[in-house]
């Protein structure tokens, strides 16, 4: 399975020029401290939006709190998928803001705590790379009254990032493009530079054939014993403290001798649940779909297939409205 750690790193004078110079000097950093570091042709790009849903003032009033709509498009992640997910209220309390040290020192100098993204509690919608884009449109455009423009950061495909593989750790790093909607849609910001390692975390990989295997051999023996199952039951139990540290590690060498000035960094470790991965009810469905025989599709009236796109149609804008998911990529939504 893989496990990630994501760092973010601010430009203090948000212009891209800036943090191009932040991506400059990691990538000296890293071929100067790793002597087996490999730089990977092509690049990676980034969507990220946010919609804060629009309520009342008497709602505002009341304290209710905030529910967000992500979408998230990684070209790395999947190149031929875009996600879709709402963040519901958390009934936690909000995690602890940093404070000045007592030595006087200022709070971008003060260390600030490192926090864990948690598994997502809802179902996260899928929906086709090219249609990512549309999709956004018709949020911003046609549901205004539901949906609120929060934060739209990018890496776009004309700047894209770029990746770095070391033994064992993969290494994306790209500078964030603030998109802008409106009439003032010229130039851009860049609030800073995102650097994402990624390794892998446990003795037993999630492959999904070795489960099979398993299962036919356990079944044949007279134990009905599912593995995937086991393997769930084994990843709850995983301690990822290990590899977090691993991930830090690399950190603190790819960021040797590099001076970043005033920028302030923030460190986000991937939940340990479900850092496996899940197969999409949709893969499932098409995997269905070619076990059917020829003579089996014709035998589907077309009634049947009516009433079965009507049903999907419905669980699509249901998701699409009410579903509940926690953010992917950053914690709680946000960069502050």
């Amino acid at each position: 399975m893989k496990y990630s750690g994501l760092y973010f790193i601010s430009n203090p004078t948000a212009q891209v020029p800036g943090s191009e110079a932040i991506c400059q000097s990691l990538s000296t950093g890293i071929e100067r401290n790793f002597e087996r570091a490999n730089r990977e042709e092509g690049g990676w790009n980034l969507s990220h939006i946010i919609f804060r849903n629009t309520q009342d003032t008497s709602s505002n009033q009341n304290g209710n709190a905030n529910s967000y709509h992500h979408l998230l498009r990684l070209s790395y992640l999947n190149p031929n998928c875009a996600f879709s997910f709402i963040q519901q209220p958390s009934s936690d309390p909000p995690a602890s803001q940093p404070t000045p040290a007592k030595d006087g020192s200022s709070a971008s100098e003060a260390a600030q705590p490192p926090s864990t993204v948690q598994p997502a509690q809802g179902p996260i919608v899928s929906l086709p790379t090219e249609q990512f884009e549309s999709f956004y449109s018709l949020i911003l455009n046609q549901w205004t009254q539901l949906w609120t423009p929060q934060r739209a950061l990018d890496i776009p495909p004309t700047f894209p990032g770029f990746t770095y593989t070391v033994p064992n750790f993969t290494i994306h790093i790209g500078a964030l493009r603030a998109r802008r909607s409106g009439p003032q849609t010229a130039g851009s910001l860049s609030p800073g530079v995102l650097v994402c390692i990624t390794t892998g975390a446990g003795a037993f990989e999630d492959d999904d054939d070795d489960d099979d295997d398993d299962d036919d051999r356990n079944k044949s023996n007279g134990n009905d014993v599912d593995m995937k199952d086991v393997n769930a039951e084994i990843e709850e139990e995983l301690d990822f403290s290990s590899v977090q540290e691993q991930i830090r590690g690399i950190w603190k060498m790819l960021t040797k001798g590099v001076d970043l000035g005033k920028s302030e960094m923030r460190e986000v470790m991937q939940g340990a649940q479900g850092s496996g991965g899940n197969k999409q009810k949709g893969t499932e469905a098409a995997d269905e779909r070619s076990e059917q025989t020829e003579d089996e599709r014709s035998e589907q009236t077309e009634d049947e297939r009516s009433e079965q796109t009507e049903e999907f149609e419905k669980y699509a804008y249901d998701q699409g409205l009410q579903g509940q998911a926690e953010t992917v990529l950053f914690n709680g939504g946000t960069l502050d």
